[in-house]
């Protein structure tokens, strides 16, 4: 440990820091205190076990801030992260001395203040106490809250007290200086010196109250005192010599308080015996004499002491003079008398400002600044007696780097290179840039308050508001060059850049130095932060030129190393030699260029040949000077470079688990030390290979080397490509300490967990992502989880393999460089980006990525494999597939990406690539990127063997995406490629209904089926009969055009006949009965089409399917069931088969287009009815509507009677004779009713009336009474008579001339006798001869012609009715001459007779 050498290092936050503010009013004077003014003064505590790793108080401490009034307490644990640990206490009006103290007990942790006026002891619960009151299942992500989290104003009053002292009462001066301290019974000490030299002992007890006992401690012992009484006064010393610094220590039996004096007298009092024990001069041990009278700064003198592990007891002396600061080291021995203060050594520091020091560990700390007001941290050891004190040196630690005031903004905007610098993480507080803003902002009035707290993403709006308001200020002409307003801005943007520095510079003021005496972690107390001194690795001693003169530099070597000391050094001077001679600004550009993927080889030869043009010749003859042995450079190089390689280091996975480190550096304060000791381990070592890469090129083009020895360094060795690759090894690891989180939204987050479940990785989906921000670098992230966790787990397993102390020193060096192995690139070590995937880091990932390009092809495709991921989740398919099908051409071969990934999970008979490709596809889908699924499945038909299980699922999954892309032909051919039968199937059906769903059914009929023909028609059937007629008809019109297309007119006619009867059964409606109207007309023209010969259809079997839950309406297909209720399939009953021809599909539509007609003309009736009918109830329907023509052709086409439609004609005629002409002509009815029975007849214009009803009966009868028939002629007539109407005489004639004799018998039985008598003497009158054209008789009475009939049974009916009346007026006369008509018949038929009775004897006589 004595060869050990520190950086600093500060743990980052962006939190911003809650503090708890409570006032406390003592009850001082304000007119008395209120001038008083004391230096800003820093402190720290460490808990007893803060070394025990297993405790909650391990790496935990308290340190505090002192400025007048106010004292600032923050407690940081580095192990357990703390909530509520800020508090800022203002003892009102009264200034807080040096002095301030913190002990601990059992369940208790005291703060002790002493102030000017008052002293105060403030009481807090102990974090063991506060631990068993956490509930918390482990150590891991626990949040503990800090003894300061309940803290108020009631709270401290409730468990603590004060005292106030009355100096000004009893003219006492004020204190200036103090220390205290807690006894073992709990009684605050508080031992406080004045500026008359008194020393003054305050002790508090609370037990019964606020008890308090003050003594004040006298300057020597009682003999001294008995012995200074017995001397004269005016020989006694006046000189008042005040004690400049206290400090106590506490021994086993007592208390031991140590003060300073003006004079560098150091007296010693005990408290038990509460006298001075011991006065001993600084002076006496001044061997050097550099100190004489007068010529130390007294006031700044200061008096510090530690204890180690051990015991052993140190107390330090701080002394200025002229041009040199001293540091006397004592060891006191008080174990027994004669007491003394044992010196052990003094050191020497000729530069600098004191801050502040410590003692601890055998090395003493010290804090200082420079002139340029810059902190300088050093210590040196103490294990060294006066023999050997000049070998003492001191050894630098290596702070923290100021920031740069220079931004290199190049060509591109100024604004953009600014904020980046201005908000990189760890750069400012925010409470540091909202400093500046208002300080920006004071001469302009703004509505900007810097006490309002601002987002990350609200400051830097204000930011640019800000500067841009400057920039316009400055710039009020309008036609301002480009060059001119770009040189506006950045001396805007630099004035504000400077205001962040300087406030930063103004909060990172050290103001105090402490050391845990248990872990030995050191810690420096700024005014706005804290900061930690880690120990540096062995490879950054030899590599720092500060470091490197060190003479424990060589014992970092091993006995076989050491050998290579000198030409070492010699090699190093030399890559400084080469580092000094190029510009800083020109070096800084090195990351850059790495970002933007430039070769580090070509961008170094630039920086060669510059320091080349620059240096001149001196430059290379002080090179090769420098240049040891050609062997010896080569051995050189290849041992830096096997240091700098951390691929030796990096570890196997890790099963066995180490509790005792599972908590070391876990807090966010703890990590955010990892990260920055991280940042620091990165940037050094790739500062020093870039360096390193600049002397070997440097070297190549000089003459230090021989040929050979050129040709061994640039080729056999690979000496150049090894620095470039650990050059750009280092910078990832940088970049990763650089790098922001990126906030995860819900949405991305839920694409996640998606990804996450098909990928079977349970382990990625128990996180809250949405908790994650910005200002939080990747490496915070990754430290925080996973990556914490495995690098403890290598800590904890090498701390058990080595003997190692688990302390600070040794415990964070090595989990910082196990840190760095874990992000080291060009291992099998893919952590950290499975991490970056994991938690939804998709930028980060993708820039990761791009930083690997090109040379590092380590886990390449597993790597390839998580970006294409994270492009899917963020919606950039293209890219996602491009990196898929990569990895899928590699995967045979990557071992760690089927563990990973497939985790040995294949199918028999697959491979690697199938199973790979198989898991792609269903990421795709997950996102139905149908296009990228297309590729896909494309690319894995194409690799994988013809025998893979797979590939029947690779054709289908092909021809589903390429369906949903809407290509159906490439969808077609490829199910027309597949292996599997029953998925072809299963494919066409899909096609077909894809295809109808997009109306692209022209496809359907367009695709050349060849061998699937009956297959498609038999999918088409099975989806015409299960389709729903109300929404979708397209599967019959498709199957009817398929038809069509081929030429199968039959087949087309059975679709067309079919849909048609399920139109009348499903559809009841208007729109069905036209649809099934189509259909009919449909199924007739194909008909038409085929030979007469073959002009038949069988009539299609509709039924229920198997699996219909439904029966029939009419239950006429119900299954029959025994008595047990078992189906009974009768599976031998004979299948009834209908051929329908050409005729009865006609009769079918005529009687459905006579339905049409019907509902069409009733369409807006509440009571229509559309349910099929047969054709008498059709017809009665429409004779209903006074659909007469339609009604005659339904009847003819179904062989009806005509007789009910002439009876409804009849009663048509009927109505309209009793309605008046006007009523007629009025009504709706009869206008639709003379349009429906001619429509030739145009009755717009017209009168309608009763002539035209009875002209449209007289022309029915004409035309369908058929020859010799008079049936029709009889309804007609009878209807008309039942009524009591008048028959027309074009009826009387038409009806005479058919059936003279059934008229007349009509006449009869109705009781017409008029009617009857006037008829039959009309006939009587033909068959005489007169008019007998009017009966249709074709011979009249003539002894020529053949003989006529005479109906005398109803002449005799007649003559027997009529003599009841024949002397009544109205038949006197039609009976008369019915009576001269029947005597002139009679007459004229004996005349006939006589005639043929003379002509028959002649004949028989001859």
């Amino acid at each position: 440990m004595n060869t050990m050498i520190f950086r600093e290092i500060t743990p980052h936050s962006e939190s911003v820091d809650r503090w708890n503010d409570v006032t406390i009013n003592a009850g001082a004077s304000q007119s008395t205190l209120q001038d008083i003014k004391l230096p800003e003064c820093a402190g720290c505590f460490t808990y007893r076990n803060s070394g025990d790793l297993s405790s909650p108080c391990s790496n935990r401490f308290i340190y505090w801030r002192t400025n007048h009034d106010v004292i600032e307490l923050v407690e940081i644990s580095l192990d357990v992260t703390l909530r509520n640990n800020h508090l800022r206490l203002r003892f009102q009006n009264t200034p807080i001395l040096r002095g301030v103290s913190i002990d601990e007990n059992h369940d208790q942790v005291v703060l002790l203040v002493p102030t000017v006026s008052a002293i105060h002891k403030l009481v807090f619960p102990h974090p063991n106490i506060l631990e068993q009151d956490s509930f918390h299942v482990g150590r891991k992500d626990l949040v503990l809250p800090s003894i300061f989290y309940d803290t108020s104003l009631a709270s401290l009053r409730s468990r603590s007290c004060y005292f106030v002292l009355n100096h000004v009462s009893l003219g006492i001066p004020l204190p200036h200086t103090s220390c205290s301290w807690l006894d073992t019974d709990g009684n605050a000490t508080f031992i406080l010196a004045n500026s008359a030299g008194s020393v003054l002992m305050v002790v508090m007890s609370d037990r019964n109250g606020v008890e308090i006992a003050t003594t004040e401690l006298m300057k020597t012992g009682s003999i001294f005192r008995l012995l200074n009484g017995l001397v004269p006064t005016s020989i006694r010393s006046t000189k008042t010599e005040v004690a400049l610094s206290i400090v106590c220590h506490r021994d086993l039996n007592d208390t031991l308080i140590f003060a300073l004096f003006s004079d560098l007298q150091i007296r010693v009092w005990s408290y038990r015996r509460q006298e001075c024990i011991l006065q001993d001069s600084v002076v006496n041990f001044d061997y050097e004499k550099l100190l004489t009278s007068g010529n130390f700064t007294a006031h700044q003198c200061h008096l510090r002491k530690s204890t180690d592990d051990s015991g052993n007891f140190y107390l330090g002396v701080y002394v200025p003079i002229p041009h040199k600061k001293l540091f006397f080291i004592f060891n006191p021995a008080f174990s027994y008398e004669p007491y003394k203060l044992r010196f052990s050594c003094m050191l020497q520091q000729e530069s600098h400002d004191l801050v502040d020091f410590c003692v601890g560990r055998n090395r003493l700390w010290s804090l200082w600044l420079t002139c340029e007001n810059q902190p300088v941290v050093l210590s040196a050891w103490l294990e060294c007696d006066r023999k050997t004190e000049q070998q003492l040196c001191w050894m630098p630690v290596s702070v923290e780097p100021q920031v740069s005031r220079t931004v290199d903004y190049g060509s591109s905007n100024p604004q953009e290179a600014y904020l980046k610098e201005i908000f990189r993480v760890g750069r400012f507080l925010p409470s540091t840039i909202n400093k500046a803003i208002s300080i920006y902002n004071t001469n302009r009035n703004t509505s900007f308050s810097s006490s309002a707290p601002l987002k990350a993403e609200d400051l830097r709006n204000w930011v640019i508001e800000a500067v841009e308001t400057e920039i316009l200020r400055k710039t009020p002409d309008a036609e301002t060059s480009e060059s001119d307003y770009v040189e506006i801005s950045a001396e805007c943007w630099d004035r504000f850049f400077s205001y962040c520095i300087q406030y930063h510079e103004v909060g990172m003021k050290p103001l105090g130095i402490s050391q845990d005496p248990n872990t030995g972690s050191v810690v420096i107390i700024k005014k706005n932060f804290y900061s930690l001194l880690c120990p540096c690795d062995s490879l950054e001693v030899f590599t720092n030129p500060d470091f490197r003169s060190s003479i424990f530099s060589v014992n970092l070597l091993d006995n076989e190393e050491k050998r290579l000391y000198h030409s070492l050094k010699a090699v190093l001077t030399s890559v400084d030699l080469v580092r000094k001679h190029i510009d800083d600004k020109l070096l800084m550009r090195f990351e850059d260029k790495l970002f933007n993927l430039i070769s580090p080889i070509k961008y170094a030869s630039e920086l060669r040949k510059t320091l080349e043009l620059e240096a001149g010749g001196d430059f290379y003859k002080n090179f090769q000077s420098m240049m040891p042995s050609n062997s010896d450079i080569v051995a050189c190089l290849e041992f830096l470079l096997t240091k700098l390689d951390l691929s030796r280091a990096i570890q196997q996975d890790v099963e066995e688990s180490f509790p005792t480190y599972s908590s070391f550096a876990n807090s966010s304060s703890g990590i955010g030390a990892l990260c920055a000791g991280l940042a620091h381990f990165a940037r050094q070592r790739f500062e020093f290979c870039r360096d390193l890469l600049l002397f070997e090129l440097v070297l190549y083009e000089s003459d230090a080397l021989e040929c050979e020895q050129l040709d061994h360094l640039l080729t056999q060795s690979a000496i150049i490509p090894k620095t470039v690759n650990l050059l750009r090894s280092y910078y990832i690891i940088l970049w990763c300490t650089q790098c922001e989180c990126v906030p995860v939204s819900p949405a991305i987050q839920d694409a996640a967990f998606k990804q996450f479940c098909l990928l079977e990785l349970p382990e990625f989906t128990d996180k809250d992502l949405t908790s994650i921000k910005r200002r939080q670098t990747i490496s915070h992230l990754f430290f925080e989880e996973d990556g914490g966790v495995k690098a403890r787990k290598i800590l904890g397993m090498r701390h058990f393999s080595q003997v190692h102390a688990d302390d600070w020193e040794s415990l964070f060096p090595t989990l910082v460089y196990v840190a760095a192995t874990l992000l080291w690139p060009l291992e099998e070590n893919v952590i950290f980006p499975e991490f970056l995937f994991a938690r939804c880091q998709h930028l980060p990932l993708q820039e990761y990525d791009r930083l690997l390009q090109g040379w590092c092809t380590e886990n390449k495709q597993f790597i390839n494999f998580l970006v294409a991921g994270s492009y899917l989740i963020l919606g950039e398919s293209h890219k996602a597939v491009k990196l898929f099908l990569e990895v899928s051409k590699e995967i045979e071969g990557e071992s760690l990406l089927c563990r990973k990934i497939l985790r040995g999970r294949y199918v028999a008979g697959t491979s690697i690539t199938s199973s790979f490709c198989m898991r792609v596809i269903q990421m795709f889908e997950q996102f139905c990127l149908s296009t990228c699924i297309v590729r896909m499945a494309s690319a894995a038909i194409n690799e994988i063997e013809e025998t893979d299980s797979h590939l029947p699922i690779f054709y289908s999954v092909l021809f589903k995406h390429h369906l949903n892309l809407g290509h159906s032909e490439e969808a077609f051919a490829t199910l027309i490629k597949n292996p599997d039968s029953s998925r072809q199937k299963d494919c066409l059906r899909q096609l077909v209904v894809k295809l109808c769903e997009m109306k692209q059914f022209w496809k359907i009929i367009d695709l050349s089926y060849l061998a699937f023909e009956e297959e498609i028609i038999n999918i088409l059937e099975s989806r015409s009969r299960c389709s729903d007629l109300c929404h979708n008809t397209s599967f019959y019109g498709i199957l009817y055009a398929l038809h069509i297309h081929h030429k199968k007119f039959r087949k087309a006619a059975t679709v067309m006949y079919e849909l048609a009867i399920r139109f009348g059964r499903e559809v009841v409606s208007l729109k069905g009965l036209k649809k099934q109207v189509s259909c009919y007309l449909a199924a007739i023209n194909c008909l038409h089409l085929v030979d007469p010969q073959h002009a038949w259809i069988v009539k299609p079997a509709l039924s229920a399917p198997e699996n219909s839950s439904s029966s029939d309406v009419d239950g006429k297909n119900l299954a029959k069931r025994n008595s047990d209720g078992v189906e009974i399939i009768h599976s031998n009953r004979p299948v009834k088969i209908e051929v329908l021809g050409l005729e009865d599909v006609m009769r079918e539509y005529t009687l459905v287009q006579a339905r049409l007609l019907h509902a069409q003309k009733y369409c807006n009736a509440t009571n229509l009815v559309v349910t099929p009918l047969s054709a008498e109830e059709t017809v009665a329907l429409l004779l209903n509507a006074g659909l007469f023509d339609t009604a005659i052709q339904l009847s003819k086409a179904f062989s009806l009677s005509l007789v009910p439609v002439f009876e409804a004609l009849a009663y048509k005629c009927l109505s309209s004779t009793l309605r008046s002409e006007t009523h007629l002509s009025s009504t709706i009815d009869g206008d639709k009713y003379f349009k429906s029975c001619d429509p030739t007849i145009d009755y717009i214009n017209q009168e309608i009336g009763r002539f035209q009803i009875w002209h449209q009966l007289e022309k029915y009868l004409v035309e369908y009474e058929e020859a010799g028939q008079s049936e029709l002629h009889r309804c007609v007539t009878e209807k008309l008579l039942s009524h009591g109407a008048t028959l027309p005489a074009w009826l009387k004639l038409s009806y005479q001339k058919r059936n003279f004799t059934e008229l007349a018998s009509l006449y009869i039985s109705h009781g017409l006798l008029s009617e009857s008598l006037t008829l039959i003497h009309k006939y009587i009158k033909a068959v005489l001869g007169v008019r007998k054209e009017d009966f249709n008789l074709k011979y009249s009475l003539h002894i020529n012609s053949p003989p006529v009939w005479l109906p005398h049974t109803y002449i005799d009916i007649l003559l027997d009715a009529v003599g009841d009346f024949q002397h009544d007026d109205t038949f006197q006369d039609t009976y008369l001459e019915f009576i001269e008509t029947l005597k002139e018949y009679n007459k004229t038929v004996e005349s006939i007779t006589s005639s043929k009775l003379s002509e028959s004897s002649t004949l028989f006589q001859n």
